[in-house]
């Protein structure tokens, strides 16, 4: 059986060094992109079934992945009020 890819966007290396390897060791396929141009790319050359994005990447960056032409990929997004707010403003 094939793994379940995952698509990790985000800029502090540290962090997405982290959450690659629990990832791995939960038995999905990972991939790391640090900033949002790189990891719209990704999302076609390696077709994530789900991706983590970091609220916090600069804003053109945020809106550009989620706003990216690929709606094959339903993007679950956790954070709190104020960064989601900041992402998504009215």
């Amino acid at each position: 059986m094939a793994k379940s890819k995952i698509l990790v966007i985000e800029d502090e290396r540290k962090i997405a060094e982290i959450v690659r390897i629990y990832l791995n060791s939960a038995g999905y396929q990972v991939s790391v992109a640090s900033d949002g141009i790189s990891g719209l790319a990704q999302t076609e050359t390696f077709s994530p079934g789900l991706i983590i994005l970091d609220l916090m990447l600069p804003e053109w960056c945020n809106s550009q992945v989620r706003s990216s032409k690929n709606k094959r990929t339903l993007v679950p997004q956790i954070g709190n009020n104020r960064e989601i707010h900041r992402s998504y403003p009215n």
